[in-house]
């Protein structure tokens, strides 16, 4: 979680709000920079090279810095966020084994939005983007029919690939800022690595996803219409990812991935042992207090103990 200035950091895993307690794996300190909070992700990112899957969410009520979180600062390498941060471990990687493996790194950039999942990057480095773009679907298994993906080989690539996603979403949504604060925004990252003497094939993947503003729907009720519907969206999809989370911790034999659109995108990279980490975001406002208490609840129940890579949640 990063720390909010109204918080009181009890120690490195538990904090106080309100006379409210909140354990969680990790806290922030507030001044903690992205490279302290990624550094909390590397391990679960480097998995990915050697044949895992992997989830990172960014989690929390609107203005609370989802965003800075997964794509921090354009300007300022030391501001990149967990999407760059990935990606450039990744590359490392690859050219670290170059010798032993062919690396190929994909990208993929979709949203849903109400349930409708659009693809962010139907046209590769074009930034034409077609507004009459239909609507994605998902099979049973959770591979999204239609969505494309991209080959990249640099992180001035990714960059590239990550701002026309960004741009188009601003597209979709007519430039407004409350469409893109009620979407899930995804963004997915393939490696293949090929063993150049007898040809195994290594294949992991993580899936970055920034989730929708968490926000209660009392504080958007009175809005009504289209804004009530997209926070009654947002809140039954982030209902359905806390149960698959919490019914992965209990190791239960059935998880409800078919509960939800969200969920169902996620099933590829969360089953079979698939890492997951959620990184929870509050904002210092004091009018987001009762938003922050709600996120650090939720936080609470989905937290999920450390664990290797090849282990269940």
């Amino acid at each position: 979680v990063a720390f909010d200035i109204f918080c009181e950091v009890n120690d490195s895993k538990t904090l106080t709000l309100d006379e409210n307690v909140y354990s969680l794996d990790r806290v922030f300190e507030y001044g903690s920079s992205q490279e302290d909070v990624f550094e909390e992700i590397l391990p679960c990112v480097r998995s990915v090279a050697n044949g895992y899957h992997a989830s990172v969410f960014s989690y929390g009520h609107t203005v609370s810095s989802k965003s800075y979180s997964m794509h921090g600062c354009d300007d300022d390498d030391d501001q990149r966020g967990i999407c760059l941060r990935t990606l450039d471990t990744l590359f490392v990687s690859a050219k670290s084994d170059q010798k032993e493996f062919r690396s190929t790194i994909s990208i993929s950039m979709f949203e849903i939005h109400n349930d409708v999942i659009s693809d962010l990057i139907p046209n590769g480095h074009s930034s034409k983007f077609p507004l009459d773009a239909s609507e994605l679907t998902i099979t049973s298994s959770g591979r999204i029919e239609g969505l494309s993906s991209w080959d990249i080989t640099s992180l001035e690539d990714s960059y590239s690939m990550l701002n026309i996603g960004i741009a188009n979403q601003k597209l979709i949504g007519n430039n407004s800022p409350d469409y893109t604060s009620k979407s899930h925004t995804f963004v997915k990252v393939n490696i293949k690595r090929t063993h150049l003497k007898n040809g195994e094939i290594i294949i992991g993947s993580i899936t970055l996803v920034e989730l929708a503003g968490s926000e209660r729907l009392k504080a958007t009720s009175a809005a009504g219409g289209q804004k009530l519907r997209d926070a009654q969206s947002v809140n039954k999809s982030l209902s359905a990812l806390g149960e698959v989370i919490s019914s992965l911790k209990s190791n239960a034999s059935y998880i409800p991935y078919k509960n939800s659109i969200l969920t169902s995108a996620l099933e590829p990279s969360m089953r079979n042992g698939g890492s997951v980490l959620m990184l929870t975001n509050i904002a210092s406002n004091p009018e987001s207090r009762q938003d922050s208490m709600n996120t650090l609840a939720y936080a609470t129940r989905c937290r999920v103990s450390k664990q290797s890579a090849n282990e269940r949640i």
